[in-house]
């Protein structure tokens, strides 16, 4: 894992965070919404997202218990997580902010909402693909080899590698 693609990883995350509190205040001081998706269904369903997704993500890291980090310690060495979520899927907290933020995102419609959830996907792919993954593979060896074979990366039985 190199520092620039953490470092990348990093940087959209926190613009991702950056949009996501700029969204609600461009909305409230009037930013058109986009016409097709503000729709009083749709914010409600969006607003039904929000609070599983933060529960799922708790759920999530209390699973992890002391394997939980905010990011790769290549110095920390820590069990790998396959139980409860993780049996489901390899990265049941990504999933659930990404609820989150599918919701955040369709109870105020606007662009700036859609390039938050732009950068959010943005951020994760690269957390997990470039950054998570080749680490868990380097501590884990064969058991993780194992454990992406059986397990979707952010939905069940999707992105299971072979």
């Amino acid at each position: 894992m190199s520092h620039t693609t953490t470092s990348t990883a990093m940087f959209t995350a926190s613009a991702a965070r950056v949009l996501n509190i700029a969204a609600p205040i461009a909305e409230l001081v009037g930013l058109a919404s986009f016409a097709l998706l503000d729709q009083p269904a749709l914010r409600v369903a969006g607003g039904n997202l929000v609070v599983p997704g933060i529960a799922g993500t708790l759920a999530g890291q209390w699973t992890m218990g002391d394997s939980w980090r905010g990011d790769v310690d290549p110095q920390a060495s820590s069990r790998l997580v396959t139980t409860g979520l993780f049996r489901l899927v390899r990265n049941p907290i990504l999933t659930a902010t990404a609820t989150t933020a599918v919701g955040l995102a369709l109870t105020m419609p606007n662009v700036i909402a859609a390039l938050m959830l732009a950068a959010f996907v943005t951020a994760m792919e690269i957390q997990v693909r470039l950054v998570e993954e080749p680490y868990l593979l380097g501590t884990h060896g064969d058991d993780y080899r194992r454990y992406p074979a059986r397990t979707g990366r952010f939905l069940p039985w999707i992105g299971r590698e072979r």
